[in-house]
């Protein structure tokens, strides 16, 4: 489902180009051919040699009429009939090179340019060239095969109409290509932007414990390697464990020891706001990494975060407390070491009754 409809923009706006040069590629041959058949009739042009503008005018309006819901398969047959058929007899019947032929070759060019693609262009370009030099070639040996103008007027009328049909199809094709361009290049855009939200939020999930919503055990060890590596600066590091937790699930059932949990976690991060790194590092077991923090400051603020802890009141039991060990970056050499020390205080609080602070 999703990824039809990522498709679909795409898929709509090549409909909506393609449409669009196909509806000016039927309705320019219509109306030029339509002209050329007046202006054939005005000059008395022999019927034989004005019935292909009839012709063709009716065939690009029998094409809009009734193969409107697929425009590409008329497209084609009216491309290669007009580059194939008309507009060679064009070139032949008014003066060649001298008369508006060259611009309706031109023309057929900017079609095959827009609307095939790799092999397919190369192929009709190569073939639609090729075939043109030979019909030029043909004539300046046979020059007989000529058809002049009646007159000047004539020559001028057909000579500015071409003029004219070249420029309106080349700005045609010009703003409906900047157009897919500019379509293109918002929805690699939106795309990007997506991609680059979808990447935000991976990271975050990464970095975040999915459960209480702070800081992951892998982002607290990365932090951490990174204070240690900005020199001359003092950081504090409370481990925290929750007061027998394993009888509260064992009791109460592990829904109950999720919402004290995520309890004990906001109630931990609301004490260090945003002065320190509050992350989940295993079970029931939390840390605070505080930057800039002495081992003194560390300990009051281990005491705040014990004591707002205690006042905490459950559905299922009366209260919760934890036991902190605190530890300074200027006691240990490494993270690692850091991680001990505190860790070593937190059993050493533990083993005095729990409920309680060690530096």
């Amino acid at each position: 489902m999703d990824s039809r409809k990522k498709k679909e923009p795409h898929l709509h706006t090549e409909t909506f180009l393609t449409d669009t040069i196909a509806l000016t590629l039927l309705s320019t041959g219509g109306i030029l051919s339509f002209v050329g058949f007046i202006i054939g009739m005005f000059f008395q042009t022999s019927f034989l040699l004005n019935l292909p503008n009839l012709l063709m005018a009716l065939l690009c309006l029998s094409m809009l009429i009734f193969m409107r819901s697929d425009l590409k398969t008329p497209l084609k047959i009216v491309l290669f009939t007009v580059g194939y058929f008309y507009f060679p007899f064009i070139f032949l019947t008014n003066n060649g090179l001298h008369g508006s032929a060259p611009f309706y070759f031109l023309m057929v060019f900017l079609y095959i340019a827009f609307f095939f693609r790799g092999k397919a262009l190369v192929l009709h370009l190569s073939t639609t060239l090729l075939f043109y030099i030979f019909l030029i070639t043909l004539t300046y040996f046979h020059p007989r095969l000529i058809t002049p103008y009646p007159d000047e007027l004539s020559q001028f009328i057909d000579m500015l109409i071409g003029f004219v049909s070249v420029a309106v199809v080349s700005t045609i094709i010009t703003s409906t290509s900047y157009r897919e361009y500019q379509l293109e290049r918002d929805l690699v855009t939106e795309t990007a932007e997506k991609l680059h939200e979808k990447n935000a939020l991976l990271k975050q999930m990464l970095i975040t414990d999915h459960l209480t919503e702070v800081y992951s055990r892998q982002f607290f060890l990365e932090r951490g390697e990174e204070m240690f590596a900005e020199s001359g600066k003092e950081c504090a590091l409370l481990m925290i464990d929750i007061d027998h937790f394993k009888q509260v699930n064992d009791t109460f059932g592990h829904s109950a020891g999720d919402e004290i949990l995520k309890r004990i976690a906001d109630q931990i991060r609301s004490q260090v706001s945003d002065e320190g790194i509050v992350s989940r590092y295993g079970g029931e077991e939390f840390t605070v990494l505080l930057p800039d923090v002495s081992l003194e400051a560390g300990q009051r603020m281990a005491e705040r975060i014990r004591s707002a802890v205690e006042q905490l009141k459950y559905l299922y039991l009366e209260k919760c407390t934890v036991s902190i060990g605190v530890s300074s970056s200027a006691e240990a050499e490494t993270m690692m070491d850091l991680i001990e020390v505190a860790d070593t205080r937190l059993y050493q609080a533990k083993n005095r009754g729990r409920n309680q602070v060690v530096s």
